[in-house]
């Protein structure tokens, strides 16, 4: 049986250990490895080659599910050494039926049997944390060496559902897990957005991203709405977007704020903060409205105000801006009632998109 760990909020990234390996939170430094796996075509099974925006998004989004779900992936490293071999983990982006075991190593740890130690190891973990009686990968048919872990690990294939309808899905039976566990467990510093700062304006209440939050954000990404951020996106395309919000406060330690009235302090109403994605050319300074009844009230201005305050207070930002589509007119107006003006100059940021940027002004200018 497989169930959705409850509740949970302020979710522990355990340290498992094996005879060769440490399994540990990913950080912001395991990025360029990630990213040199991601951009190359030996990701092509898992719809690669990415480019460095897309890469981050998915690194990030991938980490955020440790707050959000309770498990998420874990960095490789040489117990010895220290040296990044890769990643293993359990993985479930929006779309996908089961929780789902999934590995890679880099170029030069394949053929050394990395991978499939880091697995039994989270094995054993999901059995023992979780009481999971299954777990599934879910591999592109041509990916023969994947399929071949997963059966040389005692997976069998099975007809069952996996991320894509073409999938090979290979199950492990974990209540057959047996003798001395494949792993011990250290429990690391909780990996949870708890101790992050909430803030408060007149109205508001502004706090990072929880679990609650993904149905909001995806009604607002899914519609037309959204057309001034990249949407509409599909439902899974918002989970990852859900999952870059979160993951963005754990690597960078700052990040978009969700903001709700006081009255209702359990209804997000929309997000503004600072955002600093790998490849962003400068600090920015963002706001989204999510609820079309929040519109028209000045709640993103009291909010981006408020975030753009702390920004400059606690993380000793004196420039930023903000990145605008052309037509996004309500935007505009509300980053010139910022005092933001804008700067033809600036490097937009990467990708096709248009886009002007409005620069804030320093904080000695303000006051």
């Amino acid at each position: 049986m497989i169930t959705r760990p409850q509740h949970v909020q302020h979710a522990i990234a355990p340290v498992l250990e094996t005879e060769r390996l440490r399994l540990r939170m990913p950080r912001y430094e395991d990025f360029a490895h990630r990213l040199a796996f991601l951009a190359a075509d030996r990701a092509k099974w898992e719809g690669g080659p990415f480019t460095d925006e897309q890469a981050w998004r998915i690194f990030a989004s991938e980490v955020g599910q440790w707050p959000l779900m309770g498990f998420g992936p874990f960095s490789i490293d040489d117990r010895t050494t220290g040296e990044y071999l890769g990643e293993v983990g359990i993985y479930q982006p929006e779309g996908y039926p089961e929780p789902e075991l999934g590995w890679f190593v880099t170029e030069a740890a394949e053929g050394r049997g990395i991978a499939a130690e880091g697995a039994r190891a989270v094995m054993g973990w999901a059995a023992a944390t979780f009481g999971w009686d299954h777990i599934d990968n879910y591999i592109d048919p041509g990916n023969d060496r994947s399929i071949a872990l997963g059966l040389r690990l005692g997976g069998r294939k099975v007809d069952a559902p996996g991320a894509d309808p073409t999938d090979v899905v290979i199950r492990h039976d974990l209540t057959r897990l047996t003798g001395t566990p494949e792993f011990s467990c250290e429990n690391s510093r909780p990996v949870t957005l708890a101790g992050t700062p909430v803030l408060e304006t007149e109205r508001l209440i502004l706090r990072a991203p929880r679990q609650g939050d993904f149905e909001p954000c995806a009604e607002f990404l899914m519609s037309e709405r959204a057309r001034f951020v990249g949407g509409p996106l599909t439902r899974p395309l918002a989970w990852r977007a859900i999952g870059h919000l979160t993951g963005h406060w754990v690597h960078r330690g700052f990040g978009m704020f969700i903001f709700s009235t006081k009255e209702a302090p359990d209804v997000p109403l929309g997000m503004a903060g600072p955002w600093f994605p790998e490849g962003w050319p400068e600090h920015e300074m963002g706001w989204t409205v999510w609820s079309p009844e929040a519109e028209g009230k000045g709640y993103a201005f009291e909010a981006a105000g408020a975030a753009r305050d702390w920004a400059i207070r606690r993380l000793g930002w004196t420039d930023m801006v903000s990145y605008i589509a052309p037509d996004n007119l309500r935007s505009i107006a509300l980053a010139c009632r910022l005092g933001a003006v804008l700067d033809p100059a600036a490097r937009p940021i990467p990708g096709d998109t248009p886009c002007l940027v409005y620069r804030h002004p320093a904080p000695e200018a303000r006051q």
